[in-house]
């Protein structure tokens, strides 16, 4: 009716179909009105299509907005991570490669330096010395080596049958003059034969000589270290269990990471702190895991299961 009563005007009608019309009037000569109907239906959809884009493009910056937000604190956070890392990989390094170094280093010159005054036995105790330096430096260069290869995943394993338990019994008689030594005694009764896992025999091997050294290592003289192999289910678990000083609940978690027990309160923190972890890896590529169940003054076990062989 507004429309009607001025000399023009313009009006949308959207009809109960859908259509939409720009509804044009203008008054005639004689008293009349020319209406022109124009169907802009198309034109409409496309206007109400960009209203809803552009209004999800708003949405979509504001969630972008609060995600680049979260994603720059959490780079921050991964960078000072990765800064008390690097920090920490540098320290230990720096450590566990100069005490061998030093010791090699030291007792070759003293056999250079005295060598017309020392008795047979000091060259064999310096030159004794001198090898478990270089050892320990071998030892350390090899397992920073698996530690990079795993975690490119290039470390291939070349999986056989295995007899776990005979793996313990040949790793107990290996280890069997470092026991005496301390007054260790090995128990590898429950080294049952017949249990066989599918796994690679060179990593399975050096699995087993790291958990044994490290019992070795925490156990007290004139202790018992225990060795075990049990079908478990689908699994066979090998455990090697010593009594010494044992680790406190809150560590147990954190001894698993690399170079974590460098420089830790507790006795088990010995070494470079890459065995262990070595270890958990190499267990969970063969498709098993790596327990641990320890608490002070209650000695040390560590536990890992491999798929048993069909």
């Amino acid at each position: 009716m507004a429309g009607h009563r001025a000399e023009a005007s313009v009006a949308t009608l959207k009809t109960h179909a859908g259509t939409v019309y720009l509804v044009r009037t203008r008054a005639t000569a004689d008293g009349g009105r020319a209406l022109v109907f124009t169907d802009i239906t198309d034109k409409t959809r496309a206007e109400t299509a960009l209203e809803l884009a552009e209004q999800a493009l708003v949405e979509q910056r504001a969630h972008a907005e609060v995600y680049l937000a979260d994603l720059y604190d959490w780079l921050d956070r991964a960078s000072v991570e990765a800064e008390g890392a690097k920090t920490t990989l540098l320290r230990a390094m720096s450590h566990e490669l100069k005490t061998p170094l030093n010791a090699i280093l030291g007792f070759s010159d003293l056999m250079m330096t005295l060598a017309d005054n020392l008795s047979p036995e000091q060259v064999r105790e310096y030159a004794g010395l001198v090898h478990q330096g270089g050892s320990n430096l071998l030892r350390l260069v090899n397992q920073i080596m698996d530690l990079t290869k795993l975690a490119t995943g290039r470390y291939d394993l070349r999986c056989v049958r295995l007899d776990a338990g005979l793996g313990l019994l040949q790793a107990a008689q290996s280890c069997a003059t470092a026991a005496a030594t301390r007054g260790i005694t090995i128990d590898s009764q429950d080294c049952g034969a017949g249990l066989m896992i599918e796994a690679d025999e060179g990593v399975y091997d050096a699995m087993i000589d790291q958990l044994l050294y490290n019992a070795l290592t925490f156990a007290h003289a004139d202790a018992t270290v225990r060795l075990s192999a049990r079908l478990d289910g689908a699994l066979v678990a090998v455990t090697v269990a010593d009594n010494g000083p044992g680790v406190k609940p809150r560590d147990l978690e954190r001894i698993l990471r690399p170079f974590e027990q460098a420089g830790a309160v507790t006795e088990h923190a010995k070494g470079s702190g890459l065995g262990l972890t070595l270890v958990k890896a190499f267990a969970e590529r063969h498709g098993g895991s790596l327990a641990i169940q320890s608490a002070p003054g209650e000695g040390f076990a560590a536990t890992i299961t491999f798929r048993a062989a069909s």
